[in-house]
């Protein structure tokens, strides 16, 4: 397992996340011992697009999040006040 978390430039807890949920393939060997298929980790790199290096390719940046104006979420932002669980919003 340490070699595979080397390999892939990720941290142990996540290689042995990955081969709980099934993303990785591999065998116990022993009672503490686990044992990771290189194919499984080439097809995992494939399918994920994790460069061996533990880089991951560049991502278009996120959208902003629009705010809503409309009366529904006004109401239901009052609703919240008035109930003490929201306060008012700071203006940009």
């Amino acid at each position: 397992m340490t070699e595979a978390a080397k390999v892939m430039g990720a941290d142990e807890s996540t290689i042995r996340k990955l081969v709980v949920s099934g993303e990785l393939l591999g065998y116990r060997l022993g009672k503490r011992g686990v044992r990771i298929y290189v194919s499984s980790i080439q097809d995992y790199q494939e399918r994920r697009a994790i460069i061996s290096t533990g880089e991951r390719k560049a991502k278009a940046p996120l959208p902003k999040p629009r705010r809503r104006n409309d009366a529904a979420h006004k109401e239901a932002l009052a609703g919240l006040a008035a109930l003490g669980i929201i306060f008012k919003p700071i203006s940009r």
